[in-house]
């Protein structure tokens, strides 16, 4: 799991809280608009996800990453083995303003949302503020979580959990996997770079 701290991002912060997303079904090296906003959007932190779509789920905006509550972002890259078996483990732990902020229907935003959950029940969902500590604690409760209702329900499907969250000042990321035969999906981080526009 890895982790910037708040000291990294200080003084870096736009004015908004509320992240800006972008979303599309279209691929991002063939999308016109994703192209356009692209050459006029400077921030301190990018999310960038390439979505393959869930098997048996329809692809559409509302299941592409990343995923957006209140100030957090959140990004998935892998599956829950035997989702369909632990879902309404999922839906029963949230409570209503979170079951209420459900829009798609994948693994990844439910693992947010669960994620969310515990977050705000060890730490409050009245703060705005979060220490890195905080935010890994609750990611490493979440894959616990996870993985022990795929354990008590005899799932032998692998489950890939590489999670990134932040809260716009601290960024949380997993590579996790259940199976010692699965690997964790890739996953990237850069830090201190810039990508520059060639013209």
């Amino acid at each position: 799991m890895a982790a910037a701290t708040r000291e990294e991002t200080k003084g870096r912060i736009n004015e908004a809280k509320t992240p800006c997303i972008f979303t599309g079904i279209t691929p991002a090296w063939n999308n016109m608009n994703l192209h356009r906003i692209s050459e006029n959007v400077s921030s301190h932190l990018i999310f960038g996800h390439v979505r393959a779509a869930s098997p048996g789920y329809p692809t559409n905006e509302a299941n592409c990453h990343p995923f957006l509550y209140k100030n957090f972002m959140f990004m998935h890259n892998g599956c829950v083995g035997g989702f369909s078996r632990i879902r309404r483990k999922v839906l029963a732990r949230l409570n209503d303003k979170l079951f209420l902020a459900l829009v798609g229907n994948t693994d990844s935003e439910h693992c947010f949302l669960l994620y969310m959950q515990i977050l705000f029940e060890k730490y409050g969902e009245e703060r705005e503020d979060f220490t890195v500590t905080e935010l890994r604690t609750a990611m490493n409760i979440m894959i616990n979580t996870i993985c022990g209702w795929i354990k008590e329900d005899g799932v032998k499907d692998a489950s890939l959990l590489n999670f990134a969250i932040t809260d716009g000042m601290s960024v949380v990321v997993s590579r996790s996997s259940n199976s010692s035969q699965k690997e964790g999906c890739s996953m990237y981080y850069a830090s201190g770079a810039s990508f520059d526009r060639i013209k």
